[in-house]
């Protein structure tokens, strides 16, 4: 699934607190705009790169 541009943005706004060691991620989206499917793409691409969710 292609993420639209606002989540695009959204998911590479996270990614640096991930990577600095950040444990929990806050995303703030208005109602219907896909956090769940920010986070599920993150889990996927993490899963690819075979490295272990927490």
């Amino acid at each position: 699934m292609e993420l639209r541009p606002y989540q695009k943005a959204a998911k590479n706004a996270i990614l640096p607190f991930r990577e600095n060691g950040a444990k929990r991620t806050f995303l703030v989206l208005p109602t219907g705009c896909g956090k769940a499917i920010v986070f599920a793409k993150i889990a996927e691409e993490r899963v690819k790169r075979t490295e272990r969710l927490q």
